[in-house]
């Protein structure tokens, strides 16, 4: 059964990029991983410096195996 993970942060002001750059590379590390399907971030337009991260994988195993 595949899983969606949700994961909001507040983002410091001055830091977005580096932040981007965080996911960036991140995503590319879970590219690897068994079970990843793939991922999204979010920006509110409403909130300055508020992010939501989904992600979903297969199995949560997967997702468990990941944030270890």
């Amino acid at each position: 059964m595949a899983v969606t993970v949700l994961i909001k942060r507040q983002v410091t002001p001055g830091n977005e990029s580096l932040l981007e750059e965080l996911y960036r590379e991140m995503r590319g590390a879970a590219l690897k991983q068994k079970g990843y399907i793939g991922a999204e971030t979010l920006k509110r337009v409403d909130v300055t410096g508020e992010i939501l991260t989904i992600s979903k994988w297969q199995h949560v195993d997967d997702w468990s195996k990941w944030i270890l």
